[in-house]
């Protein structure tokens, strides 16, 4: 199973990578999730709105922190989705946000 989770997480981050090159993925060893940090200005919770709306789950860092305001990044899950799933999902997020 690590070997299929592996090339999933590798998925999520070349598709990231290649929609959306100045977000900084981060924790990508480390689970089924990943943490991407976004660029200043970015409203976490906006974009997981958008998201929502075109079927993409992405889940907002300031859930899962104990600081006080925006914390500029979302959580992606890998675990459940193939590696074309998570191709088509960034995609679609990608088209959301322009």
């Amino acid at each position: 199973m690590r070997s299929v989770y592996r090339r999933r997480r590798d998925a999520l981050v070349a598709a990231l990578e290649r929609h959306f090159p100045d977000w900084r993925p981060t924790g990508a060893s480390a689970g089924l999730h990943l943490v991407a940090n976004l660029p200043a200005r970015t409203d976490e919770q906006e974009v997981a709105r958008l998201a929502s709306a075109s079927s993409v789950r992405v889940y907002p860092m300031r859930g899962y922190s104990f600081k006080a305001g925006p914390a500029l990044a979302l959580v992606f899950g890998y675990g459940s989705l193939s590696e074309s799933q998570i191709g088509r999902g960034i995609s679609q997020l990608a088209a959301s946000l322009s």
